[in-house]
């Protein structure tokens, strides 16, 4: 890690420590700061694993069990696009392993990878409440559906022109 990288390391621990204090002693704190430690550094590491445990004085065992449980929690580093397809019932009925398999193929990945650009990375969701535009592909928070994910290099080519 060269001395800048260092640096932008050091402010994002301090920006989760911050955050930590600022909401000591409130229902759920736990989970908030997992939460706000994924948003800043992107996943859920050993190190923001520790800062959690050491700020909020939870039990290392019970962070561990709300990381592997929750699936909102990764620990690996995504991509700048992380697709997620959806696997729900209506999504499925709708298509979806079909666009799972199309964007595997286009990205040349499997699941839980990130491609070598580390431009994208792909995982499984399960429903995410946009039953109606079915099948689902969330990129970074954003919900694409129906016909607009079925062209799967369309799909990609205006993911990768959009700002």
């Amino acid at each position: 890690m060269n001395i800048l990288e260092k640096d932008i390391y050091e402010e994002k621990i301090d920006e989760l420590k911050k955050y930590i204090k600022e909401i000591k002693g409130t229902n759920g704190e736990m989970i908030a700061s997992l939460y706000k430690g994924q948003e800043i550094f992107g996943y859920i590491s050993e190190d923001v694993k520790n800062i959690i445990i050491k700020e909020t004085m939870c039990s290392s065992k019970k962070i561990n069990e709300i990381v592997e449980f929750n699936g909102i929690f990764t620990k690996t580093l995504k991509g700048k696009y992380h697709i997620g397809v959806c696997l729900g019932e209506t999504c499925c009925k709708k298509g979806a392993r079909e666009v799972l398999k199309n964007v595997k193929k286009y990205l040349g990945i499997e699941i839980g990878e990130k491609t070598k650009d580390e431009l994208f990375s792909l995982d499984i969701i399960r429903c995410v409440g946009a039953c109606g535009l079915a099948p689902v592909i969330v990129v970074n928070k954003e919900i694409y559906g129906g016909n607009e994910v079925k062209n799967i290099e369309k799909f990609f080519l205006k993911i990768k022109n959009k700002k």
